[in-house]
């Protein structure tokens, strides 16, 4: 046996091969453009991207022996997709990890002196930029059924506060939340997770 797999699961090699194939910028480009066409692209629109075609053959093939992307012919085309359900649990493992994170801040703010400072007058306002907009939608599909905050955070397990937070785009979901939300809004899981994934593609390109 290996000295690391006394250390590690399998479950973060997983991850940690997830990310590796996730760290190239074309790899995000692909997997984010066939998130953008309803989860299906022909390899003809995936070779749109301003990349060398067998840069870019290459880099499909890797990504679906990783399980990251599923292939099937589709007349005369190979078709593409987001492997939703390996895509789901890898990226509920990231979110674990910021999670705990999270929760360290949170335990060191508390310990930490709020510094006396003088009241300064506020600058003038600016224009927020929206970066997130399945917060928005998940608050407009919750409204539109009926539900109260208080309703819908019993629903998925979280407290009033953690939904308004999910709401206002500062926290995450996390897959198995993802999948309940989806069913008690009585929305179709693909079309949610495909705007969650998208937003959560779209911060990896952010920063």
């Amino acid at each position: 046996m290996k000295l690391s797999d006394k250390y590690f699961s399998e479950k973060d090699i997983a991850l940690a091969n997830f990310a590796k194939a996730l760290a190239l910028p074309i790899r995000v480009g692909i997997i984010r453009l066939v998130l953008e066409n309803d989860n299906e692209v022909c390899r003809a629109k995936i070779h749109e991207i301003p990349f060398n075609k067998q840069t870019i053959n290459q880099h499909l093939s890797d990504l679906v022996y990783l399980g990251i992307l599923t292939t099937k012919v589709k007349g005369r085309e190979s078709v593409f997709s987001v492997n939703e359900n390996f895509f789901i649990q890898m990226s509920d493992n990231f979110l674990s990890i910021f999670e705990a994170v999270n929760k360290l801040n949170e335990a060191a703010d508390k310990f930490v002196p709020k510094p006396n400072l003088k009241k300064k007058k506020a600058p003038a306002p600016t224009p927020e930029i929206v970066i997130s907009r399945f917060g928005k939608y998940l608050q407009d599909k919750r409204k539109q059924k009926g539900y109260a905050q208080a309703e819908l955070s019993a629903a998925i397990g979280v407290d009033r506060a953690t939904l308004s937070k999910i709401e206002g785009s500062k926290k995450n979901l996390s897959a198995r939340k993802l999948q309940i939300t989806a069913e008690y809004l009585n929305i179709p899981l693909k079309e949610l997770a495909k705007i969650y994934y998208e937003d959560q593609m779209l911060q990896l390109k952010i920063h």
